[in-house]
């Protein structure tokens, strides 16, 4: 705090780097296993007897029961393999220097680790696990499908010496939209084997269209729910007419005391539809509906998810 003290100057804030596709060794030290003194202290001799005679002691065929054998079994193979690295001078001398080689570690394990590593750095830096963004598509685009490249800026990790500091960087996904896709689905895009510490989901909006409106009319809903609780089979039937497409069109008196032919436009850019309504329609004078098969969305089971 003197005037002769100089601050020191902070470096950037490192964390520690935040998953491993290798673990610790679980497995004794081999001179352990064998009751010998440590490293470079016990000769390739005294290996060899320790060995013989651990081996003897703890054979398997000496077992009587078979809780007994399984032990011994256990104890025999580590004796076994305590002995073949260190009576191998350089399988020993690298042992002596590095300790045993890390295990690999179980991919789901891995997973979980750097899962449960990104949720306490994100907690840390006080930001979301998840940053949101929508996706807005025309009725036109949700109909046929569709690809966007979406840019967003997510936090990141940087490989430093020994560790890892986080930052900020701009990535790019490319979001696929599938045919029959409606608003509110959600493409999530993982953190995992990447240097993002946050996963990114995109939620699907609908944009109003001009002339169509997606889904039946109400009094088409309401007679078909009426007829599915009925026939005990609702959600199906729900679903059926979630996949229409609704547009309204209008007759002069004249085209609807003749009868006309209408050009019904699609989603499909280019290609009309031809209703023709009879002379003195009671649909049309009762503001109904006509119903036109096979012209509506197509139900898709598709999914877009990458892991993490």
């Amino acid at each position: 705090r003197g005037a002769g003290r100089r601050r020191r100057r902070r470096g950037p804030r490192r964390v520690v780097a935040m998953a491993r596709d290798k673990k610790p060794s679980s497995r004794r030290c081999p001179y352990d296993v064998l009751s010998l003194p440590a490293k470079a202290r016990a000769t390739g001799e005294e290996i060899r007897k320790a060995y013989h005679r651990l081996a003897r002691v703890h054979h398997p065929d000496k077992a009587r029961t078979d809780e007994e054998r399984e032990r011994a079994t256990i104890a025999f193979k580590e004796i076994g393999a305590a002995y073949e690295l260190l009576s191998d001078p350089a399988a020993r001398a690298r042992y002596d220097r590095e300790g045993h080689a890390p295990e690999p570690m179980d991919p789901r394990e891995a997973e979980a680790e750097e899962r449960h590593a990104r949720r306490m750095f994100c907690a840390a830096l006080g930001i979301p696990e998840t940053v949101v963004r929508e996706c807005w598509c025309t009725l036109e685009e949700l109909y046929s499908g569709t690809t966007r490249r979406e840019g967003v800026m997510v936090a990141t990790l940087t490989s430093i010496d020994r560790g890892c500091v986080p930052g900020k960087e701009a990535k790019v996904f490319n979001v696929r939209i599938a045919p029959g896709w409606r608003d509110g689905h959600e493409i999530r895009f993982g953190a995992l084997r990447t240097n993002n510490l946050q996963s990114v989901t995109f939620v699907v909006r609908e944009l109003r269209h001009a002339r169509f409106t997606r889904g039946a009319p109400r009094e088409v809903r309401d007679a078909a729910r009426r007829d599915a609780a009925a026939a005990h089979g609702g959600e199906e039937e729900s679903d059926r007419h979630a996949l229409d497409v609704t547009v309204w069109c209008a007759l002069t008196r004249q085209e609807h005391a003749r009868g006309a032919v209408v050009a019904i436009p699609t989603l499909t850019p280019g290609r009309e539809l031809k209703l023709s309504v009879k002379p003195g329609s009671a649909v049309v004078a009762s503001g109904g509906t006509k119903t036109m098969r096979g012209e509506g969305f197509v139900l898709h089971h598709h999914a877009q998810h990458h892991p993490g």
